[in-house]
């Protein structure tokens, strides 16, 4: 009886060790993004300080980035250049349905562009990209596994435990 309780805290606390290393990528990427984005989330980019006068304006990214918030820009800086600003793309991150949010219309609407930069990333071609300007949002969304991997680390941590409570059942039964 003994025995198999001991064999019964070793196989749990492997368990535990198991399931605690497979997160352990995950972990460090939002330690890596905490740790970037600490304080308030305002980037200054350009020629502040320097002797250069250049212009800047005000754009937001938001969204699945490395470092999402909001930047001031030189006013010539384009999508690609705003995105690598905030640190690129996260892995999750869909490319094909990047929103870019403007201002409000005379009805009182915002105007929402979708931009496909896989596409651009594909063909090179700079017409694909829109004319950023002062006040623009920039949306990158998730991709559409992403969802569906989340389910699958619920389930897989669900599994995780039923399984300890398997065993521990099944070790209680034989002794």
């Amino acid at each position: 009886m003994r025995s198999a309780r001991t064999f019964l805290t070793v196989v749990i606390i492997g368990l535990l060790i198991a399931s605690a290393g497979a997160y352990a990528q995950e972990k460090e990427r939002q330690k890596k993004v905490a740790a970037s984005t600490q304080g308030a989330a305002r980037y200054y980019l350009g020629s502040l300080g320097g002797t250069s006068e250049e212009l800047l304006m005000n754009v937001n990214v938001w969204g699945f980035v490395l470092k999402p918030g909001q930047y001031m820009v030189p006013v010539k800086t384009d999508l690609v250049s705003l995105i690598s600003y905030a640190g690129g793309p996260l892995e999750e991150a869909s490319l094909k349905r990047v929103q870019l949010i403007r201002g409000t219309t005379k009805e009182g609407e915002p105007t929402v562009f979708t931009v496909n930069l896989q596409k651009y990333l594909e063909q090179g071609d700079r017409s694909l990209l829109p004319t950023l300007r002062p006040g623009d949002t920039v949306v990158i969304r998730a991709g559409r596994g992403y969802g569906f991997k989340r389910v699958l680390e619920y389930v897989w941590r669900i599994a995780v435990i039923v399984q300890a409570y398997a065993l521990f059942s099944y070790y209680l039964k034989r002794s």
